[in-house]
């Protein structure tokens, strides 16, 4: 179909319309798969502890590094100890920050034209006091099955928290100690990386993403914190930002080059 169709712009927009036609198809087919066998499960009396075991296994198997490339040597490492110490120097490198100049930093800012500058009340808009009503409102916009952080407790847990009326002052206490004097529950400073393999050598960190899962409380507090500045600064951003922005499609700028070029 793509040799044939001149525009490749509007291609990419048919196959769109396609995948989205092939998944749910797929969807289809694993729920009628779902059926027979719970049908037959039932029927027999047990579960598919099989199943169960081979789908642990396989993502076991898909987190687990098994071996890494030591970056001096170019030897593959398979001690567990030697593949935590090549993953933590990587990342300890990769995430150190660089000095900066706080001359042309000062001269960047000045820079800024003033139309795009916040006001003096979006500013303390920004600071206003946090209420329990608005963080059980952020919460119920929190995603489900969310991966939870050290503490284990998913957003659905925090969620019943944020509702038990007795807790309500401690939690605005804690919330707004944290927005107004920068004091943080220790729990918060916590996180458990995740290396997620994308592509190429997984016997080189370099194509590894690391992950980061932070506990729900503190995220509810950072997604609260976005919440604040997008209302803000949306009408600063350029429309010419897509990506990472609601209601924006990031792909929409490599679509619109392509185009460009074949007209």
């Amino acid at each position: 179909m793509m040799r044939q169709q001149k525009n490749r712009g509007l291609v990419f927009q048919g196959l769109d319309h396609m995948n989205e036609q092939i998944q749910q198809l797929q969807h289809s087919l694993a729920e009628i798969e779902i059926l027979k066998a719970g049908k037959y499960w039932r029927e027999h009396g047990e579960k598919s502890a099989g199943f169960l075991k081979r789908t642990a296994v396989a993502r076991e198997n898909q987190r687990s590094i098994v071996e890494l490339r030591h970056p001096d040597t170019g030897e593959l490492c398979r001690d567990q100890h030697e593949i935590s110490t090549i993953a933590t120097n990587f990342y300890s490198i990769l995430f150190t920050p660089e000095p900066t100049d706080p001359v042309a930093l000062g001269t960047l800012i000045r820079s800024i034209p003033s139309h795009l500058k916040i006001t003096s009340d979006q500013q303390e808009s920004l600071m206003l006091p946090i209420d329990i009503e608005e963080l059980l409102e952020d919460s119920k916009r929190t995603r489900r099955l969310s991966s939870p952080g050290p503490d284990g407790l998913p957003y659905e847990i925090l969620y019943l928290v944020l509702k038990f009326p007795p807790l309500h002052a401690l939690i605005e206490v804690i919330y707004n100690d944290a927005l107004q004097k920068s004091k943080f529950p220790k729990s918060w400073n916590e996180s458990i990386m995740c290396l997620l393999y994308k592509k190429g050598d997984p016997a080189e960190m370099r194509n590894y993403r690391p992950l980061s899962l932070a506990n729900s409380d503190y995220k509810l507090f950072t997604r609260h914190i976005n919440r604040r500045i997008m209302e803000v600064s949306s009408p600063l951003i350029s429309r010419h930002q897509l990506g990472f922005l609601p209601g924006r499609f990031i792909a929409e700028n490599g679509m619109i080059a392509q185009l460009i070029m074949e007209d």
